[in-house]
C-alpha cells in the first residue's frame, strides 16, 4: 500500500501499515514525483510487501463465523432476548443533562464561582 495522509487519523493509520511492513508511507507535503515513483517502485520490486500483505490479509480473514452469519446470530440474540436490554448502554438511562454533563459542569463552575468570590473578598 503507498499510503498519503492528509488530516485526521490518517497520519497513525498510514505509520502503523508502515511499522507492519505493508505499506510506504509518503507525506502529503513532500510528494513529489522522484518520491512517489521510488516508493511505488520499492512496493512493486520488494516481496516482503507482498508477503506481510498476505499474512495480514489471513490474518483478518480467519474468522469463525462469516459476517453474515454473524449478524444473523445478533439479530436473532436480540429477538430471541425481547430486545436484549442487558447490552443496552447505561447512557439510556440517563437524563439529557446528565448526558451532556451539564450537571458536572454546574458544579465546577459553582466552585470556580465560589473560590474566585473568596479569594476577592
Amino acid at each position: 500500500m503507498l499510503a498519503i495522509p492528509v488530516f485526521g487519523d490518517q497520519q497513525g493509520n498510514s505509520l502503523r501499515a508502515q511499522y507492519r511492513g505493508i505499506a510506504i508511507q509518503v507525506p502529503y507535503f513532500d510528494l513529489t514525483h522522484e518520491a512517489f515513483g521510488s516508493a511505488l517502485h520499492k512496493l512493486l520490486i520488494d516481496p516482503t510487501y507482498r508477503e506481510n500483505a498476505r499474512k495480514t490479509s489471513a490474518v483478518f480473514r480467519d474468522n469463525p463465523l462469516p459476517p453474515l452469519e454473524k449478524a444473523v446470530f445478533w439479530v436473532e440474540y436480540v429477538a430471541r432476548h425481547s430486545g436484549a436490554k442487558h447490552l443496552r448502554t447505561a447512557a439510556n438511562d440517563l437524563y439529557w443533562f446528565q448526558y451532556m454533563l451539564l450537571d458536572v459542569l454546574l458544579l465546577v463552575s459553582f466552585v470556580v464561582v465560589l473560590m474566585a468570590w473568596t479569594t476577592k473578598k
